[in-house]
């Protein structure tokens, strides 16, 4: 089932803080819990197929570094808006990820739906990287240099919806939405990938065979059957470690289960 209107957890609380379920906000009585921590405990999840893309601003942390806090808040308040108004109008829900948003489109069992889908946010990421440099330059509250990159990541799959008693959705969860992670933090210097299976039918043709096509291993997600990804040539530079197989004996030492001599045969 597609969710019928756009959720979104950007600014959700009021000015007095977040409200609890006895209606006095959270900060005027301590003792009660946030409505939305309260609400965990009757939270169940679904099964439903998606379209989830995750976006990241290069170059941030040196912004917030440098920024005042209201500035960071003031250019990303309407970098957000913009990017969800413009771009990617038909989310079904959406949150922020620090310097970044998750995005996430519920999709319907048709095969042309799909498609029309698939095709449709691609060339909404395509079009926000070329935009971006001057994406909030309209904004007079905005007296500062902002940064101008973003990294794009773009997957479909099985997911898990998560609801609570009203029906609302809290966020979602599964591979899918891994992937398109880790896909993001891989498209740099900036650029758009998109991971699918069936991404040059989705994408068509005409828009697939202006992109490069590649096999690569992805942390957490394919680190021994590589994954293939249609990306942006002419911004994404593909680093060489991402061709490679990633070694067994350093994910277990990663994890604390050995130490580099005792791993191997």
């Amino acid at each position: 089932m597609v969710a019928s209107s756009p959720r979104t957890s950007l600014p959700v609380a009021p000015q007095g803080g977040l409200r609890s379920v006895c209606g006095r906000t959270s900060g005027r009585c301590p003792p009660c819990l946030p409505a939305d921590v309260q609400q965990l405990g009757s939270a169940r999840g679904e099964s439903c197929q998606v379209l989830t893309t995750f976006i990241d601003i290069r170059g941030f942390s040196k912004f917030a570094g440098i920024a005042e806090s209201s500035d960071t808040a003031i250019f990303l308040r309407d970098m957000y808006s913009r990017v969800l108004t413009h771009f990617f109008p038909e989310f079904t829900y959406a949150k922020p990820t620090g310097d970044g948003l998750m995005i996430v489109r519920e999709l319907a069992t048709e095969v042309d739906a799909v498609e029309a889908a698939g095709c449709g946010k691609f060339s909404n990421a395509v079009q926000l990287v070329k935009d971006f440099p001057g994406l909030t330059d309209e904004n007079v509250l905005i007296t500062i240099s902002v940064p101008r990159r973003i990294g794009i990541g773009i997957a479909r799959g099985s997911a898990t919806r998560i609801v609570v008693d009203d029906g609302a959705i809290i966020d979602y969860s599964g591979r899918c939405l891994n992937l398109a992670a880790r896909l993001m933090d891989l498209a740099r210097p900036q650029g758009v990938i998109f991971s699918d299976r069936h991404a040059r039918a989705l994408l068509g043709e005409e828009i697939a065979d202006e992109l490069s096509n590649d096999d690569v291993y992805i942390k957490g997600v394919s680190e021994d059957d590589p994954v293939s990804i249609l990306f942006t040539p002419e911004w994404v530079a593909i680093p060489e470690i991402a061709y490679e197989p990633i070694a067994t004996e350093l994910r277990l030492i990663e994890q604390g289960i050995c130490r580099l001599s005792s791993c191997g045969p």
